[in-house]
């Protein structure tokens, strides 16, 4: 995998924060097969975010979903960390982009960062809101950001579409029928961080401007505080700490 362009899925690769203790550092060490140069007028902000979130999201519509100019994608989770910028990276291959929040206080700042609908979710249930806005036929891709929320979105992809599957916030097993899929014939795709190309692409999407971070950036000595948000869900956007 390695050497065929797939690092994302090396089995050789390490994680911080997963198997190596650091994520929190100031500095690291690594291999230079590892690294990207980031240009000098993209801010510290989105260097931060330009591997997870941003190429991981290229991996996922592009790479993984073959998403296209005009196809209607549908973002769980939209108002979080890997929504949020979902969002943008959709829009910056001209895709119309279907939001899904159970969060109505954010609907204004979904409509901003370039969702073209926002559908105002908290039972979980969207299929039937996803229908009438694609005129019953449902949306071409559905980025799952969620998890528990795949059996709504198998409702809401068109038939031949595809669910590409980048969350899984709480990782109970979740009973699936599969005969939807079949007669569907709907594609379930896993998808698994980038690979340094998508990174490059990353920062090219935030030197433009097509992609911006919604951030809220605390200083490392309130670490208590940002975790303390993030567990209540005050946040919208990614929760980021600045040394």
């Amino acid at each position: 995998e390695c050497r065929r362009g797939e690092e994302n899925i090396c089995r050789r690769r390490l994680w911080f924060g997963e198997d190596i203790h650091g994520s929190y550092a100031e500095y690291l060490k690594t291999n230079f097969r590892s690294l990207v140069k980031a240009p000098e007028d993209v801010s510290s902000e989105a260097v931060a975010i330009s591997a997870c979130v941003t190429a991981m999201l290229i991996h996922a519509l592009e790479s993984r979903g073959g998403l296209k100019e005009d196809e209607k994608v549908l973002i769980t989770g939209a108002t979080g960390g890997v929504g949020v910028h979902a969002i943008q990276v959709a829009k910056s291959y001209g895709a119309e982009v279907v939001a899904v929040t159970g969060r109505v206080e954010f609907v204004d700042n979904l409509y901003k960062i370039g969702a073209d609908h926002v559908i105002v979710s908290r039972d979980g249930a969207y299929s039937e809101e996803v229908k009438k806005i694609t005129g019953g036929m449902g949306v071409d891709m559905v980025l799952e950001c969620v998890g528990l929320t795949i059996i709504e979105s198998l409702r809401s992809v068109r038939w031949g579409g595809r669910i590409i599957q980048v969350g899984n916030i709480k990782p109970e097993p979740i009973p699936l029928a599969l005969g939807h899929f079949i007669l569907k014939e709907v594609s379930l795709h896993g998808s698994l961080s980038c690979t340094r190309k998508e990174l490059a692409e990353a920062l090219e999407l935030h030197r433009t401007g097509k992609v911006n971070p919604v951030t809220k950036v605390f200083p490392l000595e309130e670490v208590e505080e940002a975790h303390r948000m993030i567990r209540e869900r005050k946040h919208f956007g990614r929760i980021m700490l600045k040394p």
